[in-house]
């Protein structure tokens, strides 16, 4: 399976902040610099007022993500900032002054003040569960809130079948010399199997020992239509020879690892 990988790029975040009505919710508050966060909620979009409509904590890889603050009263001053996360990396982030109430920025209705972040992106996320948003006051954090990207709806289920390691693959990717014992001169294959769907990622990290990551040798193939019953390998190589023992390669798919393989060196 030759597949290029699309590139996560994320474009700059759009971002609107104001008031709306009123809404209960028994979440426990999150106070600092006394500007209390109510409720935090992922939707699949915001009202003018900044509420949560269709409220979600999934996504589809091409949609934006939304997120609507909900704060107690009326606050005077503060700055509220959102950090979008994936892992420990920073995607984007931005920030409303609280100082701007009912100027265009924030608006405060009733007892309550409504404000609104969206991740917007031109290429596809990631499906992955390991997104979060962390929310800060004042610089201060106050909260994490997850939420994941899941294959689109038109995407058939990913499944690995089977995995193997070989001293070479053909063009039609069937294996050469299968086997889990190599030299140290060796270019290791892993080869498998299974039926891959649209916008599904694979990735190949390979351990030397108990945890030395190969960084040359890890990679990512992101699949771009539905594959049913189609194949993939990946290959390795170490510039100055493998070391003698036991190595393995860890494969993911959509960033949940689906098996550890091993294989020795003499």
């Amino acid at each position: 399976m030759k597949r290029s990988l699309i590139v996560l790029t994320l474009s700059a975040i759009l971002l609107t902040a104001c008031g709306g009505a009123a809404t209960n919710s028994t979440q426990t508050t999150r106070g600092i610099d006394g500007i209390e966060i109510a409720e935090v909620v992922f939707a699949k979009s915001l009202s003018e007022n900044m509420e949560p409509v269709d409220a979600t904590t999934t996504y589809d890889p091409s949609e934006q993500v939304n997120v609507s603050v909900r704060i107690n009263g009326r606050p005077k001053e503060g700055v509220l900032s959102a950090k979008f996360m994936y892992r420990d990396t920073l995607i984007a982030e931005t920030s409303v002054d609280l100082s701007q109430v009912n100027n265009g920025v924030i608006f405060s209705v009733g007892e309550n003040t409504f404000a609104g972040f969206y991740l917007t992106h031109e290429d596809p996320l990631y499906i992955s569960p390991n997104y979060r948003v962390d929310i800060f006051i004042n610089d201060k954090p106050t909260g994490e809130y997850t939420y994941s990207v899941i294959p689109p709806a038109n995407a058939i289920k990913t499944v690995v079948k089977r995995t193997e390691f070989a001293k070479g693959v053909t063009a039609l990717m069937d294996p050469v010399e299968p086997t889990t014992v190599f030299a140290p001169s060796d270019n290791v294959f892993f080869i498998g199997n299974g039926d891959f769907g649209n916008l599904s990622w694979i990735q190949a990290e390979w351990i030397v020992g108990e945890n030395e990551l190969q960084q040359d040798c890890s990679k990512r193939l992101m699949v771009d239509n539905n594959l049913p019953t189609d194949r993939f390998y990946f290959t390795c190589s170490v510039k100055d020879g493998w070391p003698t023992g036991t190595h393995k390669v860890i494969l993911t798919v959509d960033d949940v690892v689906v098996t550890e393989a091993t294989f020795t060196v003499e």
